[in-house]
């Protein structure tokens, strides 16, 4: 996830399920997990999500959407197979027109939109538009019968920082999910900055129903090739499996669609990435659950170091700067050494005239520098790494209180285990690095 202060360029890859806990007329789908084991997970019927789905069926046609809503236990809403799938067909396949809506769309079907003057909306950025059109959808001031259906199965809580209180977010403070927290937070009230001194009704700028319109757009706004960002209503039914190889894209004929990484059986839960750069805590700010601790591709802690570059500088080559690595506990990851290098010059003397006479830091691999360079850098790595610990405004064992022993069931609770996790990888890649600094 990328962003900057307005909501308006943020890149969203994916989403997350309703956080509802709805139960109607239980029944148990056998769901097995072809090529992982096998799980038996309990699912309930969802008729507000089929009624959506059959609403796609009829604009699109019957053969666009091969799966059915249900409401599955832990996990909010999801879709799972109406009949067998084999791996690469398809799941759906929808005519963006039909169903998607964008900026651009949002704008010809927005009574508040449309009632505001055209270079004004034209300057707006794209999470305001779907933020207002979503207040419109909520508020029933949409002529789309599909939107109207979709309205009743948008979550009213969705589990994402935006609605984490400021104690909440005080407990990251010292990590660097704090940062993307606060940026995020930061780029919602910027958001609301624009909508207040709008000349629109009240009711667009309700705060409360604000930060829910931009909650719903964190969590599930997909962006369909390089710059387009849009709602799917229906296809963000999709849950995350981070072993999934399965996405929502767009084809060359401007359709949306989701193809089978595997075998689904009728009645298995179908599952899609939401995206494999992002780690636990990422997934936590954005969608409000983390992924399984015993999955590897998660299991990094975001470590930033940060080149000053001076005015005038042509020696640093491109690509250096700020940078985020991601340490976990299976190693320091490529070319950490390269910039605590520099990082470890800069600290000490000038860096111009230095980096001049040790330019083999800015090419190649960690490999390739000196071994008196790579000492310099771990010996920095590791005064860092502790000075972030120490940091921390919660520390390991404030971390173990707020896991407890009763599961991850609160956002307090995942908080702690992001946290502990956190400060379990710093004193492991602290341990490496020293480990490295003796064997040189």
């Amino acid at each position: 996830m990328s962003c900057s202060t307005r909501m308006g360029s943020w890149s969203i890859d994916a989403r997350v399920r309703d956080g509802r806990d709805r139960r109607l007329s239980p029944r148990v789908f056998s769901f097995l997990g072809r090529g992982k084991q096998n799980v038996s997970v309990q699912m309930d019927a969802d008729p507000e999500g089929n009624h959506l789905l059959q609403k796609i069926r009829e604009i699109a046609g019957e053969s666009s959407c091969r799966v059915s809503s249900a409401l599955v236990s832990g996990q909010g809403r999801g879709v799972v197979s109406d009949g067998i799938l084999l791996p690469g067909q398809d799941v759906c396949r929808v005519p963006m027109d039909c169903i998607v809506m964008t900026p651009a769309r949002a704008v010809q079907m927005s009574d508040g939109l449309q009632a505001l003057d055209e270079h004004i909306v034209a300057e707006l950025p794209d999470w305001t538009i779907l933020a207002l059109y979503l207040v419109d959808v909520m508020q029933q001031r949409t002529n789309s019968s599909l939107y109207s259906a979709y309205s009743h199965v948008l979550p009213q809580e969705t589990g994402c920082v935006l609605e984490w209180s400021d104690d909440d977010v005080e407990l990251l403070r010292g990590s660097h999910l704090h940062t993307i927290a606060s940026e995020i937070r930061h780029a919602a009230e910027s958001t609301m900055a624009d909508v207040e001194a709008l000349p629109c009704p009240e009711v667009y700028k309700d705060r409360k129903m604000l930060v829910w319109a931009l909650s719903i757009l964190l969590t599930r706004v997909v962006r369909l090739g390089q710059d387009l960002q849009a709602l799917c209503p229906g296809l963000d039914f999709f849950n995350h499996d981070c072993s999934s190889e399965s996405f929502i894209l767009l084809d060359e004929n401007n359709r949306v669609y989701v193809k089978a990484d595997r075998l689904y059986m009728p009645g298995d839960q179908v599952m899609i990435s939401y995206g494999n750069q992002k780690t636990r805590g990422e997934f936590l700010l954005q969608y409000g659950f983390l992924p399984p601790a015993s999955e590897k591709t998660y299991d990094a802690c975001l470590f930033p170091i940060d080149i000053v570059l001076e005015d005038g500088d042509d020696v640093v080559s491109d690509g250096m700067g700020e940078k985020v690595f991601p340490l976990s506990l299976q190693g320091l990851p490529e070319g950490i050494l390269k910039y605590a290098a520099v990082a470890s010059i800069q600290e000490q003397q000038s860096g111009g005239y230095v980096i001049k006479q040790d330019n083999n830091i800015l090419d190649g691999s960690d490999g390739d520098v000196s071994k008196e360079t790579r000492k310099r850098a771990l010996k920095w790595l590791m005064g860092r790494m502790k000075q972030r610990q120490h940091d921390m405004a919660t520390s390991m064992e404030d971390a173990k209180r707020l896991v407890g022993k009763d599961g991850l069931d609160t956002r307090r609770q995942r908080i702690g285990a992001v946290l502990l996790h956190e400060h379990r990888v710093l004193s492991k890649a602290q341990f490496m690095a020293q480990q490295f600094y003796r064997q040189l």
